[in-house]
């Protein structure tokens, strides 16, 4: 007995191998999804998708031309109700297909379904291929503003405007000889502002600052470049004066008197919770956070080259059995 491929020609394969050559369609290898996370599940941390499907080897090389058609349909696992989107995907390579899902109608932090399946010429579909991905969010977060680099002895102060995102975490700063060259400074930082020290004068760095949310999305970087020099202003800022905390319901309230800025003015304040940078300020004012489940919160206040901090503390009745946190009653750049 001869058997013959979908084309018609000779092949010299085994029964099942023929079998399922003549009765099935052309096979999906694989499914990949951009821009994602790698986390388990993976996160579409952008918008929109981009959904490429890859063909088994022999359906991308022999039997390509008998590709009619290759679809991809979007399901959301977490809610029925949702109604799939079919996409149809095009052909951008031998054996490589891809499509755009603008995220319509979707709900964040749903878990998808990626179905892909190729059809041939004789309307026979192959093997589908699925993966799943969790959406955290339709688009990344809005770059900082206005980020200014002051130039001191031997360092630089970087400052920012607070972010107003409702799902800001973090601060990323990067550093580096060159815009195209830099490497991880801080990893993680919840003020909006920073202190580089220790730097050679005379020497230009450049910055990179970028926002992170709770899901793990970035803002585009913003960057920026400064050269520490000898200053004509070396005096320091007095340490700010009548520092105190105090609980108000379950809020502490921080209050301070503006201290003598020296030559060249005040450029703000760093508070520091239980040693950790905590916010950055414009001059003069006080800040509200709700405090939660602690004992005792310490604070220190800072300009940003004080010859020493002031510190106070709140005191918090109730104990839970976890460990201290301190969440802010307004999501700003600066709490946490």
């Amino acid at each position: 007995m001869s058997w013959t491929d979908v084309n018609g020609r000779p092949a010299h394969l085994t029964l099942g191998t023929v079998l399922a050559r003549q009765f099935s369609g052309p096979g999906v290898q694989k499914v990949t999804l951009s821009p994602v996370n790698m986390q388990t599940p993976p996160e579409l941390n952008g918008s929109p998708t981009t959904v490429t499907v890859y063909l088994t080897p022999q359906d991308a090389g022999e039997n390509n031309a008998n590709i009619s058609s290759v679809t991809v349909t979007v399901a959301d696992v977490d809610n029925s109700s949702f109604t799939p989107a079919v996409l149809p995907a095009t052909s951008t390579a031998t054996g490589v297909y891809t499509a755009t899902w603008d995220q319509s109608g979707a709900t964040a932090n749903d878990t998808f379904s990626f179905t892909a399946v190729a059809t041939d010429t004789n309307k026979t579909p192959g093997n589908p291929f699925t993966v799943n991905a969790k959406l955290v969010t339709a688009a990344d977060p809005d770059p900082v503003t206005r980020l200014t680099i002051a130039e001191g002895d031997r360092r630089l102060l970087l400052t920012w405007d607070d972010s107003v995102a409702a799902a800001f975490d973090h601060y990323e700063i990067w550093r580096g000889p060159s815009p195209s060259a830099t490497t991880q400074l801080v990893e993680s930082i919840q003020a909006s502002g920073y202190i580089d020290t220790g730097l050679t004068n005379g020497t230009t760095y450049h910055y990179q600052v970028r926002m992170v949310d709770t899901e793990g999305n970035v803002s585009p970087w913003v960057t920026g470049s400064g050269t520490p020099s000898v200053q004509a202003d070396v005096t320091e800022p007095d340490t700010p004066g009548s520092f105190t905390a105090t609980r108000v319901n379950a809020n502490a309230v921080l209050g301070w008197t503006v201290p003598s800025a020296g030559p060249s003015g005040l450029a703000g304040y760093f508070i520091y919770r239980d040693g950790e940078p905590y916010a950055r300020f414009a001059p003069g004012g006080e800040v509200d956070a709700e405090v939660t489940y602690e004992d005792v919160i310490g604070y220190s206040l800072r300009t940003p080259t004080p010859s020493s901090p002031s510190t106070a503390s709140v005191w918090s009745r109730r104990r839970p059995p976890r460990s201290p946190s301190i969440r802010p009653r307004r999501r700003s750049p600066t709490s946490r």
